[in-house]
């Protein structure tokens, strides 16, 4: 998707006044729809930037969160937030990707790897020592008195069993040494909303927003036009806009899966528009390859086999990573359980994984998809039966699996 950075995505975030909660058996189109008396107010492109970051807090909700669901733009959100403030402010904004935290501390974190990677970049010529023990007070000290915002990306990645337990441990950790930071979050909808009563308190809720149909239709005319193909754009524009496909067009009000769609349409305009979201990924899966011709000894066009077996592995790897404590960050020992030397090697290659970061006390190498949602995507293709989520042996319902009612 090395068009997609240069696109700027238009924001729409929508305040909610209060977690909403129901009740009975529903729909499951209805989950996550909200009503609307619990709108208080829809924030158009930049007024969010502009009308919350910028003011001082008031009242006793000084914290941000921004829910929304897979690929609606919330890492994006979070990185405009923080180039906002270094742009518009003399305050400080310190960037955490959750998933990062390895069980430590936002604190040991912060003080003890943020803090000297920090140094690091900003004096590339001189030994961190030299400034750490004098950074590491004045650092405390703004702590305390002001001035700093933490940006916490993936509530949902940090790896605890249940959405409750990564919401308390959250919530433990911001109320006992932060002083007068300002925190803002990232957490898909689904684990924000898992608990009756958020264990996470002092903090104003935002959900961010489908495109609408306008949105969509700019974010494909800038694609293209970055791709100098604007005609291009044009006809998928009209493509769109054809009755038969009135459900690929709501299924692109999402951001990640409308750059999908145009990745896929740059590659192949004969291609025809998918109906469903599995139909999306399975096309983009389908072109992936012929965009990485020279990072591949492979001539994966004669070599279909493989490609299925490298599927497969991947699929028994996306379960296996989702099962553990690691979920979406997948540590080398976990990969080689499921992956052979050959395959790993082919999908580091291609892609599919990426090196994102190391254990801290082992220092073993850490992959990850190179988004979240194309984990789940190659671990549903590799589950082909409703048994794998609900197996009741009713002689010896010990026997059976009720994986369906396991909290994550």
């Amino acid at each position: 998707m090395q068009l997609t950075n240069a696109v700027k995505e238009p924001l729409t975030l929508v305040e909610r006044k209060e977690q909403q909660r129901r009740s009975g058996i529903l729909p499951i189109e209805q989950v996550h729809q909200l009503k609307q008396e619990v709108i208080t107010r829809i924030y158009q492109h930049d007024e969010f930037l502009n009308d919350v970051i910028a003011q001082q807090s008031v009242g006793k909700n000084k914290h941000i969160a921004i829910v929304g669901e897979p690929g609606a733009g919330k890492t994006t959100l979070l990185d405009r937030i923080a180039t906002y403030i270094q742009k518009n402010t003399e305050d400080l904004p310190i960037c955490i990707s959750l998933a990062s935290l390895q069980g430590r501390t936002l604190k040991n974190y912060i003080l003890e790897e943020w803090l000297p990677e920090a140094i690091s970049l900003t004096y590339p010529d001189v030994f961190v020592e030299t400034f750490h023990e004098t950074s590491l007070q004045k650092l405390q000290k703004r702590l305390r008195q002001g001035g700093v915002w933490l940006l916490l990306d993936g509530v949902d990645e940090i790896g605890e069993s249940s959405p409750a337990k990564a919401l308390e441990r959250i919530q433990n950790q911001l109320s006992d040494w932060l002083g007068k930071v300002r925190v803002v979050l990232t957490c898909r909808t689904n684990v924000w909303d898992a608990q009756t009563n958020n264990p996470l308190t002092g903090f104003e809720t935002y959900k961010t927003q489908k495109f609408s149909q306008g949105d969509v239709r700019r974010f494909i005319k800038q694609w293209f036009g970055f791709a100098k193909k604007p005609q291009l754009g044009k006809v998928l524009r009209e493509k769109l806009n054809q009755p038969q496909s009135d459900r690929i067009r709501q299924l692109v009000e999402n951001p990640l899966r409308l750059a999908l769609l145009c990745q896929v349409f740059y590659r192949d305009e004969q291609a025809e528009l998918p109906e469903t979201k599995a139909g999306l990924y399975e096309l983009f899966v389908r072109y992936f390859y012929e965009w990485k011709p020279t990072l591949s000894s492979v001539d994966w066009t004669t070599q279909l086999e493989l490609k299925e077996e490298l599927h497969q592995a991947l699929g028994r790897l996306s379960i296996a990573g989702l099962d553990s404590d690691a979920r979406f960050r997948l540590p080398e020992s976990l990969i080689k359980k499921e992956l052979d030397d050959r395959l790993f090697k082919l999908a580091w290659e291609l892609g599919w994984l990426n090196l994102v970061d190391r254990e801290a006390k082992t220092d073993e190498p850490v992959y990850a998809f190179f988004h979240p949602t194309f984990q789940e995507y190659f671990a549903a293709q590799n589950i082909d039966d409703w048994h794998y989520f609900l197996n009741h042996v009713p002689e010896n319902p010990d026997q059976g699996n009720y994986r369906i009612f396991a909290p994550e």
